[in-house]
């Protein structure tokens, strides 16, 4: 896209920088897993990085969540009350 001023947009929509939530998870990602390994094959990056999602969803508190790991949430939520939300 072009901008009255000539110059060429070159941020794409749904790039990663639209979303600062998917940002933040691949900048972790990057940080505590992939860059911190150096995979041998490709069983071993699934490997790891299987144990890198179960950990930062089961075991790791998020600030987003009130320092509640994401099963600590689900285990407590309740769907809102579709029926009633009218009312």
């Amino acid at each position: 896209m072009l901008f009255s001023t000539g110059q060429a947009d070159t941020a794409t929509r749904g790039g990663l920088t639209d979303n600062a939530f998917v940002a933040s998870f691949n900048g972790r990602l990057r940080d505590e897993c992939l860059n911190t390994h150096w995979f041998e094959t490709l069983d071993e990056a699934k490997s790891n990085l299987e144990d890198w999602r179960r950990e930062y969803n089961t075991e790791r508190p998020h600030t987003s969540l009130g320092l509640k790991t994401p099963a600590e949430l689900t285990a407590v939520w309740r769907p809102p009350d579709v029926a009633n939300a009218g009312s």
